[in-house]
């Protein structure tokens, strides 16, 4: 099985279901996913003024881990062609750190 986030509808319908006090497992079995996803779900988009769950509240606070999300933001796929092919010529991910740092290109981190 494949990872998908929880979408807008998926929200709507977990707020629906504690409305009618379902508990998680319940909510999660109805939803199709497991429960650890939705109690994670509940933790972090909780209301800060009395802890309940709003769809709405939701899905801006998700939109907005989102957008400020860094992963992969700042390189697109032309700038890995490029260290692919000094990988092939068996340099190491600190050699072409090194490179990148002396011909003056943005610099990604080793790891990446």
């Amino acid at each position: 099985m494949t990872y998908q986030q929880l979408g807008t509808e998926e929200r709507h319908k977990i707020a629906a279901m504690r409305s009618l006090y379902l508990g998680t497992p319940e909510i999660a079995r109805r939803l199709g996913r497991h429960r650890s996803t939705l109690y994670r779900e509940l933790k972090r988009n909780a209301s800060a003024h009395d802890g309940n769950y709003r769809a709405t509240h939701s899905v801006q606070k998700a939109s907005g881990r989102k957008s400020r999300s860094r992963r992969n933001g700042r390189f697109g796929a032309d700038d890995f062609v490029w260290i692919e092919s000094l990988i092939r010529l068996n340099l190491s991910p600190e050699q072409i750190v090194g490179r990148m740092r002396l011909e003056g290109t943005e610099v990604m981190s080793r790891e990446s």
